[in-house]
């Protein structure tokens, strides 16, 4: 009878297991190459460079005492955020996103692997956002948690970008300080103590979005594809897409006519792209239209400069000079 086959389980469990088991497994000779090869090439591919990895990490050496800190691993720059917030210097957080790069693309290399697995827990957000992540986070059982499920974290339709309104956000916050006071009871009211301090932060970012947004000329956001869904529900615009949610695809001549002449019926001043995204759409309907264009950053990944709220303040200017709000 067959071994089963090697997954995302496998790879953890056998991360999670130490150098020794590692150098073990390198040394084990056939049985542990067919079970990586029944799962798959790049699997079997995937779990060598990892396991080589750790090995030559390791020297074959016990690893070093670990940090007192708790070690986090988060998906994507805005659970980073919350997490090193809410953290503060009780954690420490890699965010397995670069900056610059889009969420929804990443692949993980077999370093960003070997740290999951050395971490205490991972934030990630499903639905699908995600692929790489998520097929990781099925092998590690409670140590990978989906911050979605939560009261104020829920998915409308297939939109994921909950975290560009400030009100789901604090829904993230109460997890992540929840899990954390969970595995580091000791520093439990730390933990609380910068939840409430960011929680105050986002709400005060609210109020200052429902003062702009509550008095503009125009309600009609049309962006370059659907991002800002709970943001415009949130704050009583209409979002007008030219692509949909999937950032990647292509809009059709037929949806750029449409939005072209929603833009002219309803006289829209302004046509936003987005910072990871070409503005050549935009621009395109911009030309057509003899509207201007404008910057809003989705926060896929860590911005330029600053950090969330300062981007999210940003993007309030943008709004409020482009929807002619006073």
């Amino acid at each position: 009878m067959h071994p089963p086959p090697a997954g995302p389980g496998f790879v953890l469990r056998a991360l999670r297991a130490g150098p020794g088991f590692v150098l073990r497994s390198l040394r084990a000779g056939p049985g542990f190459v067919l079970r990586s090869l029944r799962a798959g090439p790049a699997t079997a591919a995937f779990i060598a460079l990892a396991l080589l990895g750790a090995a030559a990490c390791s020297g074959g050496e016990p690893p070093a005492a670990s940090s007192s800190r708790v070690q986090v691993a988060a998906a994507f720059y805005p659970l980073a955020w919350v997490a090193e917030r809410v953290g503060g210097g009780n954690a420490d957080v890699i965010d397995l996103t670069p900056q610059g790069a889009e969420p929804h693309d990443v692949e993980l290399t077999s370093d960003q692997v070997v740290a999951v697995t050395q971490a205490d827990v991972m934030f990630y957000l499903g639905g699908g956002f995600q692929p790489a992540v998520e097929e990781l986070a099925s092998g590690m059982g409670e140590g990978a948690v989906d911050v979605l499920g939560s009261e104020g974290v829920e998915f409308v339709g297939e939109d994921p970008h909950v975290w560009l309104d400030p009100l789901r956000m604090l829904g993230i916050v109460e997890v992540v300080a929840g899990r954390l006071a969970a595995l580091d009871q000791g520093r439990a009211a730390a933990y609380k103590t910068k939840a409430a301090s960011l929680t105050r932060e986002l709400e005060a970012l609210d109020a200052d979005f429902r003062a702009v947004l509550g008095h503009c000329e125009q309600r009609e956001l049309v962006t370059s594809h659907e991002a800002f869904g709970y943001l415009a529900e949130s704050y009583g615009l209409v979002q007008v897409g030219i692509a949909g949610i999937d950032s990647a695809a292509e809009p059709s001549p037929q949806r750029l006519a449409e939005v072209a002449r929603f833009v002219d019926e309803h006289d829209v001043a302004t046509v936003f792209f987005e910072r990871l995204l070409s503005p050549r759409i935009a621009q395109t309907i911009a030309e057509e239209t003899g509207a201007a264009t404008a910057v809003l950053d989705p926060l896929e990944s860590r911005p330029q400069a600053g950090d969330y709220t300062a981007a999210m303040r940003l993007n309030l200017v943008a709004l409020e000079e482009g929807l002619g709000c006073r």
